[in-house]
């Protein structure tokens, strides 16, 4: 008995937690509709009317994404100069981005890494960018004001500055690809294109023509843009026959008829330089980081 006493009404599994504001006011609302037919008809025939709009829109008017756009505060440009490009050039390329960069108020600070990989993110491990190295390639790191402090969203800044970086980029040779995050899909690209070749007799030249062909068709329309090849540039192969008996004679190995010819075109690294004001890596590799910082 005292154990009953103690007990409040509302605690007690007799009420089946039917006491509360919630209930009483959810069932103030409802009892109406399931006691008469009439009303009942018509609460079915509103949440039925309800299902078609909201499918509806979903068809009409709202775009359909995997992941929806956010307001984040930075983004990415991926610069491709064509092969044999020098680091230099690439460079210079990228300076003329950063120009551009440095007079738009949303932008706090960038980063650019030319010569080699940004650091690694979502986006450079679902799309590979950690395995970007030589003198053509090159990541622009840009980060935005905070959002509160800018009107424009990122995605609207990036649509606002997109003709103005691919013209940049048009009048450089270069192709860009402007990333945001996180990405639509969890693929290369939005929309992808894979050549075979039908037979093995049929030549690769073919196949790289032929994905040309593709990739012009892809250029004439207004709604695709970023467009990239992956098909390496055209080369002139020479072939060195060494004279053995010549090169004997004079003390020459064969190795040493390798080791020139590479030297002389590609070049190679006669020792490394120890730098000390560089912080971390003491040894300076032959790529270019540059970073402007907030003032």
């Amino acid at each position: 008995m005292l154990l009953k006493n103690h007990v409040k009404p509302e605690q007690n599994e007799d009420t089946g937690g039917t006491s509360g504001f919630i209930y009483n006011s959810y069932r103030k609302i409802l009892n109406p509709f399931l006691e008469r037919k009439s009303l009942r008809w018509i609460l079915m025939g509103s949440v039925a009317a309800l299902l078609v709009v909201s499918f509806g829109l979903a068809f009409v008017a709202v775009p359909l994404k995997i992941l929806p756009f956010d307001n984040k505060n930075e983004f990415q440009i991926v610069v491709n100069m064509p092969e044999n490009t020098t680091l230099e050039t690439t460079d210079d390329v990228v300076r003329s981005f950063e120009r551009y960069l440095a007079n738009m108020p949303e932008v706090r600070d960038y980063q650019s890494y030319v010569g080699t990989n940004s650091p690694m993110d979502f986006n450079g491990m679902v799309r590979h960018y950690y395995l970007r190295e030589g003198s053509n390639v090159a990541d622009i790191r840009i980060n935005l004001a905070h959002k509160k402090k800018r009107v424009q969203q990122s995605h609207s800044i990036i649509l606002r500055i997109r003709d103005d970086l691919q013209q940049i980029a048009d009048q450089n040779g270069a192709r860009i690809q402007v990333v945001e995050a996180p990405l639509e899909l969890f693929a290369s690209s939005t929309i992808s294109g894979e050549g075979r070749r039908r037979s093995p007799i049929i030549l690769s030249t073919k196949l790289v023509a032929g994905a040309k062909t593709v990739m012009k068709a892809m250029e004439a329309e207004k709604d695709v843009v970023d467009i990239d090849l992956s098909a390496e540039a055209e080369r002139e192969r020479f072939e060195f026959v060494v004279d053995k008996e010549k090169a004997a004679l004079h003390g020459i190995t064969t190795e040493q008829v390798v080791n020139t010819l590479y030297t002389a075109i590609s070049g190679s690294s006669a020792s490394g330089a120890h730098m000390p004001h560089a912080a971390g890596n003491p040894w300076v590799r032959a790529v270019i980081t540059r970073a402007m910082l907030e003032p």
